[in-house]
């Protein structure tokens, strides 16, 4: 079974995402954060785990289904276990409530914009995609593979979207992301051979596309998009839509590099799983404990947004995920597969 490489700068890419995600939860208080890091981060998350599946190896399907839940489901419910534990600690649920959040958890997969924990969502959402890639990846050439998932997010956004997501485990939300995970499997060798930056045309154009990049997602943090005028034209509208997301995601692979060597970024990144999982039990969790003390949190600017934000990461991964870890490891060997454990020993995202 294959172990996927640890990428400096791609674990960098991911810190700077899941730091987006918590940012952007906090809706206004991030300031133009808040719509800016909505732009981006999720698709962000696909492209790398795109990238990602240029390593896979599996033998068989099956197998790779078995990995996957291993390493993306178990995890998944256990997030859905403690946050349900909190709410009711919390909000004195009774059993009608925890039964029917258990259902949408366990049974619907936390359906986007409808669950009581926002982030669950794309977990569920990734291991469906990663799935449907796989079978792709093993019978067609990874640039039709592109096409088809361009078509795909095509039809589902121009034609078939729905305002409010609502099909069980996130299906509805593959169509609409599938394109990034694809530009991500596509060009990944390419980006990793730019990234090596051992001549003077790979530098120059490292520094060039992130100089143009950091111009575009300056004004488009300023909320003036370039590229908006595009957007409404018939067919190829879509196009430039999809580039007015990759311009800013580019220019985060771009400080990603930059950032590659501090090695606090990089770990945090390691473990976007447990923090994409944990972001309820911490933003909730911490402020019912200073509560104890009389104390409360108001997050009001931009700069507290940002530093509390920081906290939060820290105290999710240092305080949270060793426990979880443990546990998923536990399930992993004694309940779900007494005879293979060896893929839930260290979940990567």
């Amino acid at each position: 079974m294959e172990r996927k490489p640890r990428i400096a700068w791609m674990d960098t890419a991911k810190f700077i995402g899941i730091f987006a995600i918590y940012l952007g939860h906090f809706g206004e208080a991030a300031g133009k954060s808040y719509l800016y890091v909505f732009r981006f981060h999720v698709p962000l998350f696909f492209l790398i785990s795109g990238c990602l599946a240029s390593f896979s190896a599996e033998s068989s399907i099956w197998g790779y289904c078995k990995k996957k839940f291993k390493s993306i489901l178990i995890p998944f419910y256990t997030f859905v276990l403690f946050s349900l534990i909190l709410a009711v600690l919390l909000h004195n649920y009774g059993l009608r409530n925890v039964a029917e959040m258990l259902w949408g958890g366990v049974v619907c997969g936390a359906v986007r914009n409808h669950y009581f924990v926002g982030s669950l969502w794309f977990l569920t959402c990734l291991f469906l995609m990663e799935i449907s890639f796989e079978v792709m990846r093993r019978y067609l050439n990874r640039y039709l593979i592109l096409i088809i998932c361009i078509l795909a997010s095509l039809v589902f956004n121009r034609y078939l979207a729905i305002n409010y997501p609502f099909m069980w485990y996130n299906v509805d939300s593959v169509f609409r992301y599938a394109v990034y995970y694809a530009i991500g499997y596509c060009f990944f060798p390419s980006i990793e051979k730019l990234f090596k930056l051992d001549t003077n045309i790979k530098k120059g154009l490292f520094y060039l596309s992130g100089i143009g990049a950091l111009c575009y997602s300056t004004l488009l943090f300023n909320e003036h998009d370039l590229l908006s005028p595009l957007y409404s034209i018939p067919y190829i509208g879509f196009a430039f839509s999809i580039l007015g997301t990759l311009i800013p995601i580019w220019f985060v692979l771009i400080l990603a590099k930059i950032f590659e060597k501090i090695a606090i970024f990089r770990n945090l990144g390691a473990h976007t799983l447990y923090l994409c999982g944990n972001e309820y039990i911490a933003k909730n969790m911490i402020p019912a404990v200073i509560g104890l003390l009389g104390l409360d949190i108001t997050i009001s600017n931009p700069l507290a947004a940002f530093l509390y934000t920081a906290f939060l990461l820290i105290f999710a991964d240092r305080v949270l995920r060793p426990i979880e870890k443990r546990i998923i490891r536990e399930v992993c060997v004694n309940i779900v597969s007494p005879l293979n454990t060896s893929d839930c020993k260290k979940v990567q995202r």
